[in-house]
């Protein structure tokens, strides 16, 4: 049984902007977890990493360093209000380029809030960038 009352989650181990985060990326039995992890490994090449689902709010970390002296004070650290569980690679899709435009004009463009966690959580912002 998961470690976690409320099931594992399966992500990919090197992807980012949720590339490889499915729907049903939360499971509730390890057999569904590995086909996840063959689905990944056939659409990508990455193997995935399954650890007990941990529910709570989604945090953004960006970072832009245009110059080598560039330091932590350029990391955008900020809370994701998508308004669902966990953010889904159709989800990040759904806000560029073409796929965006047609999410729009499907009318299932929905862009996240992002709040800086500085806001709300100074002490806990600062910790992310020591």
């Amino acid at each position: 049984s998961p470690a976690s009352a409320a099931g594992w989650f399966v992500k990919p181990n090197r992807l980012g902007a949720k590339i490889g985060i499915w729907p049903d990326s939360r499971v509730a039995d390890l057999g569904h977890a590995l086909e996840l992890s063959r689905r990944v490994f056939a659409a990508y090449r990455d193997d995935v990493v399954v650890q007990p689902y941990v529910a709570g709010r989604n945090v953004r970390a960006s970072f832009l360093g245009l110059t080598p002296e560039t330091g932590v004070e350029a990391l955008g650290v900020a809370f994701v209000e998508s308004g669902a569980d966990f953010q889904t690679m159709a989800d990040s899709l759904a806000l560029y380029g073409d796929t965006g435009e047609a999410a729009k004009t499907a009318g299932h463009y929905a862009e996240p809030e992002l709040a800086p966690v500085a806001d709300s959580q100074p002490v806990a912002d600062a910790r992310i960038r020591v």
